[in-house]
């Protein structure tokens, strides 16, 4: 209701893992967050193996990537996604977002590449960013992962996580 409420979508889906991500739009900007209750050290830790299903989000996500090609993604999950398992679950959607490729833009800009081979997709990057540390009175740590395309990124500034704001005092 509230997601309606206030941006009214042409398309909404209650459910990632029923949508046919053959129909879904493209969309310039893709933002995610996946259930944290597999991954947060306050759960069972079961990852990827969550017996509820919640750890199986992220690979709709993924699909979607993978069909769509968003210029931009950016994720979002909690501290202990990075941790738990020894990083394991990390690691693998790091090793998948990097495996996703898209067709050689034939630019000039990419003289590595033959012109019909594919190329990764996108550059990714990932921080642990806390609340606390950008201008929010609040400690909550966070996982951020943001990929730029490459054919969008080329020419512009390397991307980087923002800088530390400090809180406003409360009085």
């Amino acid at each position: 209701a509230t997601i309606r409420n206030n941006f009214n979508p042409n398309e909404f889906h209650k459910d990632i893992e029923s949508r046919d991500n053959n129909k879904t739009p493209e969309v310039d900007i893709y933002i995610a967050g996946f259930p944290c209750q597999p991954f947060s050290k306050a759960g069972k830790q079961q990852g990827f193996n969550d017996t509820k299903g919640r750890g199986k989000v992220f690979w709709n996500i993924l699909d979607y990537l993978k069909q769509k090609l968003p210029k931009i993604f950016i994720l979002e999950n909690v501290k202990g996604f990075t941790t738990i398992d020894k990083g394991k679950c990390l690691r693998k959607v790091l090793t998948d977002l990097h495996s996703i490729t898209m067709q050689n833009p034939n630019s000039s800009d990419y003289p590595e590449f033959s012109k019909n081979k594919r190329i990764p997709a996108y550059t990714v990057h990932h921080q642990l960013l806390n609340t606390l540390d950008h201008g929010i009175p609040h400690n909550r740590p966070r996982w951020y992962c943001v990929g730029i395309r490459q054919d969008v990124r080329h020419g512009y500034h390397p991307f980087q996580f923002p800088a530390p704001i400090p809180c406003a005092p409360l009085e």
